[in-house]
């Protein structure tokens, strides 16, 4: 995404110090950082710096302040309990965030962040996420569906029919894949001990940083989750199929007090879903292109989900590993 775009009006440095009370202001750099979902400019005020998100997503820009609230606490509270995340910055009138044209803008400290890395120590990323789980707060409502349900055996035909139809390079893999993303579905569960989860700790968003520690960054999908389907997660994401790293992470994190366990394949339930949900919105994308989502840019992120692909035998492996931790 171009800074230039013209869905991404001009973000005022000033006006963003003065609503957030960070002083004068030094430098405003930027766009440092942007994708779908929103950007991330560089401010620099009242000698420190600071990260600005301003964000674009419909779950973010649909967050009552209520909500951005409940967000705020949950990331302190993990802060409180050890977890290595950016501080958070209030408006001037204790505001978790502030709109700019009808978007929200959050502010927080700066923190130099390495470029994502799944590959990272799992027993560090075990040990962290152990520490995400014991900020317990109550979740605020149910689990939404974009992390539990399916989609259903006739939704993934449509699916895989609409690429053969486009002619899309990720047709015959989505062909290929049906059965398996059918039979995984077959296998969720609904949540069991439910509280504030991140539900969205993908290698994006659990980096290094420039003295060597892991940060946690983007909150804003926090919400109510299950903690053994996180932990589930997370080892799609930093293990993928290797079950040795998968059995680091989770021993890691059994041992740092973690509370969730992976003892079925309904505990992949979270990710599998979210993968799922993802992919039918790449599809439907694909099927209807626009200058946001143009045709080569879907075709990637539909090859990307047919790389290391989380099915049922992945999943069966994944849990025969850790089960007895």
């Amino acid at each position: 995404m171009s800074p230039a775009s013209p869905v991404t009006p001009a973000l005022d440095g000033a006006a963003v110090a003065r609503r957030f009370g960070l002083g004068r202001v030094r430098s405003f750099a930027g766009p440092v950082a942007a994708g779908e979902t929103g950007e991330v400019w560089r401010l620099a005020a009242g000698g420190r710096d600071f990260a600005v998100k301003r964000s674009r997503s419909a779950w973010a820009v649909g967050l009552t302040e209520e909500r951005a609230e409940v967000v705020v606490r949950f990331q302190q509270e993990a802060a409180r309990r050890g977890v290595p995340t950016p501080s958070v910055h209030r408006t001037t009138d204790g505001a978790a965030s502030a709109r700019f044209d009808g978007l929200p803008v959050r502010v927080y400290g700066w923190v130099e962040l390495d470029a994502p890395d799944p590959g990272i120590d799992p027993g560090r990323v075990g040990r962290l996420v152990a520490s995400v789980h014991r900020a317990v707060l109550p979740a605020d409502g149910p689990v939404e569906p974009w992390f539990t349900e399916p989609l259903g055996a006739a939704r993934w035909d449509e699916l895989v029919s609409g690429l053969a139809r486009a002619g899309a390079p990720a047709a015959a893999g989505f062909a290929a894949y049906r059965d398996g993303l059918v039979d995984l579905e077959r296998s969720y569960q609904p949540s069991r001990a439910v509280q504030l989860c991140h539900r969205d700790l993908w290698a994006d968003n659990v980096l290094g940083t420039a003295d060597g520690d892991l940060c946690v960054i983007d909150w804003d999908n926090a919400g109510p989750g299950d903690p053994d389907q996180e932990l589930a997660f997370c080892v799609a994401e930093f293990a993928r199929g290797d079950v040795r790293r998968a059995r680091r992470l989770v021993a890691a994190y059994r041992e740092a007090g973690g509370l969730g366990r992976i003892t079925a394949p309904g505990d992949f339930t979270m990710p599998a879903a979210v993968l799922g949900h993802i992919a039918e919105m790449w599809v439907d994308r694909r099927l209807a292109p626009t200058a946001l989502h143009p045709v080569e840019l879907c075709d990637a992120r539909l090859t990307e989900f047919l790389t290391d692909p989380l099915t049922p035998g992945v999943v069966a492996a994944l849990v025969e590993a850790v089960a007895d931790l």
